[in-house]
């Protein structure tokens, strides 16, 4: 069994490989910056040495984004907040394990940290407390493009100030996009959109339509599958934030149901 360490790349080290796509920081700014990378590297220094003294050499993905390709039954530790999970989380199949450790609780959102430094020794356990969390399948057309969306989906015009047109059953629907989530992803952009949050252990999922066009309202929709027709040429679907993106053209159908791949979280039990 090999463990496997991702980190995140802190907004710090973002602005000194590609300063010029960052504005005016300004000093105050940079101060907040600085000290959130201080604070990520001052957790990522107490995992090594925790990982040090349990003689384990870990391999190293560093840069949420970056993919990596863990063997069965191999354990996966990230070091950074939600992000860095998600990222990694399309990397692990049923039989990887995912700790997450959140290196700056204080700014960094964590709803999947349930773990600390002093949790490591979990990683190397078979039998550790775990907590299967629903990941969400997409299908276009028949076929499947994504098993593992441990969030959710955004379908939209290619072009966010375009209008958006699906087809629901009967109903057609002109919006700004709608959101198709886990129980994961509810407490995010789904609950933000007019839905609500949901345990997180829970195998249903859940719809908003975003900014619906018209006086008759659209009430977020619970179930264990959805499906829908793009009414318009450049849909896009974006898969657990803006980096995995499926074209979809007029007529296409998307059906979304549970993935038979829950993610396998590794830790104290999460909260639900």
């Amino acid at each position: 069994m090999t463990l496997i360490l991702v980190t995140k790349h802190t907004l710090l080290e973002q602005f000194r490989m590609d300063p010029d796509s960052f504005g005016d920081i300004g000093s105050a700014n940079m101060d907040r910056i600085q000290a959130a990378h201080d604070k990520h590297h001052d957790t990522l220094t107490q995992v090594y040495a925790e990982l040090a003294r349990m003689r384990v050499r870990p391999w190293v993905v560093e840069g949420a984004g970056t993919n990596f390709s863990p063997a069965p039954n191999d354990t996966v530790v990230c070091v950074g907040g939600d992000g860095t999970v998600l990222s990694a989380s399309h990397c692990c199949g049923a039989s990887n394990r995912l700790m997450m450790i959140n290196s700056d609780p204080e700014r960094s959102v964590g709803r999947f940290s349930s773990a600390t430094v002093d949790d490591l020794w979990l990683a190397l356990e078979p039998g550790g407390p775990t907590t299967l969390v629903p990941r969400m399948t997409v299908e276009v057309n028949g076929r499947v493009v994504n098993n593992r969306v441990l969030n959710e989906v955004l379908f939209s015009h290619a072009c966010p100030a375009a209008m958006t047109r699906i087809l629901i059953g009967v109903r057609r629907i002109s919006c700004s996009g709608i959101w198709i989530g886990t129980s994961a992803g509810s407490t995010g952009a789904i609950k933000s959109s007019g839905g609500f949050a949901m345990p997180i252990t829970d195998d249903k999922l859940q719809m908003v339509v975003r900014e619906p066009f018209g006086e008759e309202p659209y009430h977020p929709l619970l179930g264990p599958e959805f499906s829908v027709e793009s009414r318009i040429v450049e849909g896009t679907l974006y898969l657990d934030g803006p980096f995995l993106r499926v074209p979809v053209g007029f007529g296409s159908t998307m059906r979304f149901t549970q993935s038979s791949e829950p993610l396998m979280m590794l830790g104290p039990k999460l909260a639900v």
